[in-house]
C-alpha cells in the first residue's frame, strides 16, 4: 500500500511541477507580448503627435496666407 502511494505522491507532485512551468512559460510569453504591445503603443503616439503638428503647421501657415493672422 505504501508503495502506490508514493508513486501517486510522485505523480501528483510530476503534474503540480509541469503545471507550474507551463504557466511560468505563459507569464514569460505574455510580458513579452505585452512589453512588444507598449512599445508599438508608444511608436504609435509619437507618430500621432507628429501627424498633429503637422497639420497644426500647416493651418497656421494657411492662416497666415489669408491674413488671419
Amino acid at each position: 500500500m505504501q508503495g502506490i502511494d508514493k508513486k501517486q505522491q510522485l505523480a501528483i507532485n510530476l503534474i503540480i511541477a509541469g503545471v507550474g512551468v507551463i504557466t511560468a512559460f505563459i507569464g514569460v510569453m505574455a510580458y513579452r507580448d505585452n512589453q512588444k504591445h507598449q512599445k508599438v503603443q508608444q511608436d504609435l503616439f509619437a507618430i500621432d503627435k507628429e501627424i498633429k503638428l503637422l497639420q497644426l503647421s500647416k493651418e497656421r501657415d494657411k492662416a497666415k496666407e489669408s491674413g488671419l493672422i
